[in-house]
């Protein structure tokens, strides 16, 4: 797989842009987050290992948060769209179905969890 890697501070995603790669972090952090002007709500710490733009790209849509590289920079491994559909395709089927019931539930959690977490930040925009 093709790897990339951020400076501290980069941009790896914007909110609301269309999700083309899945990343794999092989080195340093990445820091998940929703902006409103000066206000930052932050979803996440992700370390080595960790798997984000999965959802968006298995479900064809855009992103839902920003992500920016860590303290220490940030190399992933790019997952394409092509790639997993390769994959999956040599699973067995049953493994699709399990992941997409997983993903659509987890999506429904995160959208109740992320109306939770960011009333303030709403509230601040009608005002």
């Amino acid at each position: 797989m093709e790897t990339k890697t951020f400076s501290i501070g980069e941009i790896v995603i914007r909110k609301g842009e269309e999700a083309l790669t899945a990343y794999r972090v092989v080195k340093g952090s990445a820091h998940v987050y929703l902006d409103k002007g000066e206000k930052i709500v932050t979803l996440a710490h992700l370390q080595e290992g960790a798997i984000f733009g999965e959802m968006a790209l298995l479900q064809n849509r855009i992103t839902n948060a920003n992500i920016q590289a860590g303290e220490n920079g940030l190399t992933v491994e790019l997952i394409t769209k092509q790639d997993l559909a390769e994959r999956l395709e040599q699973s067995d089927p049953l493994i699709g179905q399990i992941l997409k019931s997983v993903v659509h539930r987890l999506d429904t959690v995160n959208e109740a969890l992320l109306k939770s977490e960011t009333r303030e930040f709403i509230e601040v925009d009608l005002i």
